[in-house]
This record gives C-alpha cells, sequence and structure tokens, in this order.
C-alpha cells in the first residue's frame, strides 16, 4: 500500500487506464481524485498535493439529436404529467432539464416572451 504523500499523476494515469472508460468519465475520476488530495491538503493532511499537476482531459463533446418521432415516442411512454411538461419545455426550447429547474418567476419576462437570468445565476 502507498502512503498519500507517494502518489504521483501517474499512478492516477495507470489506475484510470485500467478500465475501458469513456473520455468522460476518464475525465470525471481523474478530477474525483485531485478534488480529494486538494482537499486533504487543505484541512492539513497532506503538506503538499502530489498529483496537483495532474493533466485531466477535456470533457467529450457529444451532440445527440432527437427526431420528431422519436420524440413522439418518448411522450408516448410518459405518463407522469410533470415529466412531460418539463420534456416539452426541453424539445421547444433547447434547455437542459437542469436550467428549466432553475426557472422561477421573477426571471420571467413577459413584454419580451423571454426568461432572464442575472449574470450571478448563469
Amino acid at each position: 500500500m502507498m502512503q498519500a504523500d507517494q502518489m504521483r499523476p501517474f499512478h492516477v494515469e495507470d489506475w484510470v487506464n485500467q478500465y475501458d472508460f469513456s473520455v468522460t468519465s476518464r475525465r470525471n475520476y481523474m478530477r474525483a481524485a485531485k478534488r480529494c488530495f486538494k482537499w486533504a491538503k487543505k484541512q492539513g493532511y497532506l503538506d503538499s498535493n502530489p498529483i496537483e499537476d495532474l493533466e485531466v482531459p477535456s470533457a467529450e463533446c457529444r451532440e445527440v439529436i432527437v427526431e420528431a418521432a422519436e420524440f413522439e415516442v418518448l411522450k408516448s411512454y410518459t405518463r407522469n404529467q410533470s415529466l412531460l411538461d418539463l420534456m416539452l419545455l426541453t424539445w421547444e426550447t433547447g434547455c437542459r432539464p437542469q436550467e428549466l429547474l432553475r426557472v422561477e418567476a421573477r426571471h420571467v419576462d413577459m413584454k419580451n416572451q423571454r426568461w432572464v437570468f442575472h449574470k450571478s445565476e448563469s
């Protein structure tokens, strides 16, 4: 077993590389490791962060286009009206579900028919 202060970036890379992960999963595992060591240093468990220089891959961009016919099939399987409303708003606006769940009445600009998020919220 290795002491935390003996860990090096290549150890994390070797650990992640032994699995058949997507680029995004590799990124997430590496970020989690970096975050743990950063926390340990902040808390005083470590004097320095031995994997601070670990290079994390960029996020993988995937664009998935749902065709209208596919969306109709999805809607036909949806029994929960709240979920269906969320799906329809997502379809119509192009927003991600997590963005839609943050919309509040104060964000609605009826005059210009839009939602407005202040910089601090976006």
